[in-house]
């Protein structure tokens, strides 16, 4: 029988997990073997190649998901992935130019990362960005076990790699350039994999071709590219107003983005072929009842560690990350909300649709009016006003997308969302979490065991109340385990 979709977002999610929690330990070990100024040295080598990398990338590997179910054969996606590399390297190449120019763009102290590190950044993009592909390839494949095993297997590498060289030799230099033999490797498992099994070759790429996929990558990569500068924008306002120690504590506090938001990115991916069959063929009645699933199962998994983050705020930053990054707390709870906002992230909706000048056009008014909104509130409530502007720039920009997309589905937005079933799920998490608030003021959590215990405690009350009021069934707990055919 073939796994479910329930099932392959679970392979895709547990991969995304085993990656995240290796990546976690990264900054956990670095807080305690760098000083605070060569840890945001750190985070800003991974800000400004994360910058860099989504201008050049223009989501060309994001295009095998629209391409490759819609290919009639495996040398019809050859193309694509043959067209994809090429792309890659180009653009890993012409980081070079980039890196040389950019340290004069920034000026004094906020260059001196690139300055410093100049063929560890243009080595570092140039192999990254060509074993991106490998990010998107087994997923376009609707291959989720292999996706799931590389995912855990590469990021696991890296963080390892950047934890024993941190650990064994408190070198910062050291560090970059393990990255360098770290993506180096990546690379070349891109190409093993890639070359001899789709016989990669130039023979039947064409004006046209090249031209059919980047009418696709070129306006979702812009939107992309404004997107990031979006979400991006508040950790360039701290840098420049405040320093590099200041944005090693409130990288901190951003850094825990990922932590919830992989379930969404794994149940998305897994969907995203199977909406753009039914796109394909005009059936948007099934787009919004598989979209409406979706959300539900990503809301299941979402709330509970939404409100434990939220109200265990403090000690999780503490005991993780020292009393040294204690000011990272306010901005970590404040970020959480962004997670909640994505929970009604449409932007899956709107790719499918082909939505991708659109998105390129609000995500480029957003930007602009973050930038304004960012400085104004640093300026008017200090630091603390930079991720409330984010937030409110992020709720306001998903609400202008959900619109966009309940039109594309021809249905009104109370209809978009399954919102009576997600406010009940919130509810359960918000009620548990109360009596979480309370029983923190009786027994205060000083030590990791006795985080982790509560941790677990409260998602699994969550999972019980979840079944006992038929908020989620056994019938759906076992498609996530492929054992039904829903």
């Amino acid at each position: 029988m073939a796994r479910t979709l329930s099932s392959q977002a679970a392979i895709l999610t547990i991969g995304q997990l085993v990656a995240f929690l290796a990546l976690f330990l990264v900054p956990i070990v670095n807080v305690r073997a760098l000083t605070k100024d060569e840890f945001g040295f750190y985070r800003q080598f991974w800000l400004l190649f994360d910058t860099v990398s989504v201008f050049l990338i223009l989501a060309i590997p994001q295009s095998l998901l629209y391409y490759f179910p819609r290919a009639e054969n495996r040398r019809e996606k050859a193309v694509y992935l043959t067209q994809t590399i090429i792309f890659l390297i180009a653009g890993g190449l012409l980081s070079w130019v980039v890196y040389a120019i950019l340290p004069g763009m920034l000026g004094p102290g906020r260059g001196d990362a690139i300055r410093q590190y100049y063929w560890a950044f243009c080595l570092f993009t140039l192999f990254m960005m060509v074993s991106r592909v490998m990010e998107k390839l087994f997923v376009a494949e609707q291959q989720p076990e292999k996706q799931g095993i590389f995912v855990a297997a590469a990021y696991g590498l890296q963080a390892l790699t950047v934890i024993l060289t941190v650990w064994l030799t408190q070198r910062l230099d050291l560090v970059l350039w393990a990255l360098v033999a770290f993506a180096f490797l990546r690379m070349a498992v891109t190409l093993l994999y890639c070359v001899p099994t789709y016989r990669l070759s130039l023979s039947d790429c064409s004006i046209r071709t090249f031209k059919e996929q980047l009418s696709y990558a070129i306006p979702l990569g812009f939107a992309t590219i404004v997107l990031l500068v979006f979400a991006q924008t508040d950790k360039y306002v701290i840098i420049y107003f405040l320093g590099r120690e200041a944005f090693a504590v409130y990288s901190i506090g951003a850094y825990q983005l990922p932590v919830v938001d992989i379930v969404r990115i794994s149940i998305m991916n897994v969907v995203f072929p199977v909406m753009a069959k039914h796109q394909k063929k005009g059936e948007t009645g099934e787009i919004l009842a598989l979209w409406r699933r979706a959300t539900l199962k990503t809301a299941i998994v979402f709330f509970p560690i939404f409100v434990f983050l939220e109200v265990s705020a403090r000690p999780f930053i503490t005991i993780l990350f020292t009393e040294d990054y204690v000011d990272a707390a306010p901005i970590f709870m404040i970020y959480l909300l962004i997670f909640l906002r994505s929970t009604l992230d449409t932007t899956t909706v709107l790719m499918v649709f082909k939505e991708t000048a659109f998105m390129f056009k609000v995500n480029l008014i957003s930007v602009l009016c973050h930038i304004v909104f960012c400085v104004s509130m640093y300026k008017a409530f200090g630091w603390l006003g930079v991720p409330t502007a984010t937030v409110v720039a992020n709720v306001v920009q998903n609400t202008v997308n959900m619109v966009k997309s309940a039109r594309l589905l021809e249905t009104p937005v109370y209809k978009l969302m399954p919102w009576g079933q997600l406010a009940l799920r919130f509810l359960v998490a918000a009620t548990l979490g109360t009596g979480l608030y309370f029983g923190y003021l009786v027994y205060p959590i000083d030590t990791f065991i006795k985080l982790a215990a509560a941790g677990i405690c409260f998602i699994g009350v969550y999972a019980v109340l979840c079944l006992v009021f038929r908020l989620i069934s056994f019938q759906e707990i076992r498609s996530i385990f492929g054992k039904t055919a829903v």
